[in-house]
């Protein structure tokens, strides 16, 4: 119970109100999945960026929206299909502004929206076709102003996401020419590089990164196994060296990717190729041929 009354109410030094956050909490830590929460996250900046902030619809009432779809949609269609999730949370949010009714997830009964006017309304329903019309512009027009920057002796790496995922939005608007495998790794391939040597540089792996984008994207669009996709990224750094400790930070991950093992060939003509860049008598080339 929290002393907070309801917004018309004639009483409101009197007023208590049932509060539900420790079970939101336990939903959002034991229920929501990692996918399921990319969606609402999605949804709020979708919110955040398109209506005034002085607006009435608070981002608790897409909490609720966002809790019953939860129970709707299944699991793995979360995982599968987010961008079918998010239009399917606008959907349901536009219905219930337009029926002036968003009932709270834990009291059905309870239309949290039921304090505001037509006109509050009609504005918050604008905005919402807004946004359905076009859900994916507020979210470059966020980022256009905003840079992904690594900074490391070894890379200054400056772009906006418009540009990393330019291929894709070309496609979008292109029926004739689509081909998912050759955007995916023409879009985000060059991340995964910078990534790499970002962190290569920093003496730590990338792999968890890469075994994400390989399960997310590769697998599912691209007839391409893991160790190959790994092998794959070792040519892309394409200096020897950086592949080779590549190599060597993915090989720390083998008890579970047996597969990986075949990497040791592709190390050894290195290591030999390398050699070849020394004197005949230096400690480097004893090195590397050892």
């Amino acid at each position: 119970m929290v002393p907070v009354a309801h917004r018309l109410s004639s009483n409101p030094e009197i007023e208590w109100r049932l509060s539900f956050a420790n079970a939101e909490k336990i939903l959002a830590e034991q229920a929501v999945t990692s996918a399921q929460r990319q969606c609402y996250s999605y949804l709020k900046i979708l919110r955040k960026h398109t209506m005034e902030e002085d607006t009435k619809f608070s981002s608790y009432y897409l909490k609720n929206v966002f809790l019953y779809c939860c129970e709707e949609l299944p699991v793995r269609i979360w995982e599968e299909n987010p961008a079918g999730c998010v239009l399917y949370m606008l959907d349901i949010l536009l219905e219930c502004v337009q029926k002036r009714n968003i009932p709270s997830y834990f009291l059905p009964e309870n239309n949290l929206i039921d304090y505001l006017d037509d006109a509050e309304l009609q504005s918050i329903e604008s905005a919402f076709q807004t946004i359905r019309c076009n859900p994916i512009a507020p979210i470059l027009e966020f980022t256009d102003s905003r840079m992904f920057c690594y900074g490391q002796e070894s890379l200054s790496y400056r772009t906006t996401f418009r540009s990393i995922v330019q291929l894709v939005l070309n496609e979008i608007v292109s029926i004739k020419d689509v081909d998912i495998g050759r955007t995916v790794l023409g879009c985000f391939t060059d991340i995964q590089y910078n990534i790499a040597i970002v962190m290569l540089g920093e003496k730590r792996t990338s792999f968890s990164y890469h075994l994400d984008f390989y399960h997310h994207f590769v697998q599912k669009y691209i007839q391409m196994s893991f160790v190959e996709y790994v092998n794959y990224m070792g040519i892309v750094l394409e200096k020897p060296s950086y592949a080779l400790t590549f190599y060597e930070k993915c090989l720390a991950g083998v008890e579970n990717f047996t597969e990986l093992e075949y990497l040791k060939g592709n190390m050894a003509c290195m290591c030999f190729a390398l050699s070849l860049t020394h004197d005949d008598k230096s400690k480097e080339r004893k090195l590397r041929l050892y």
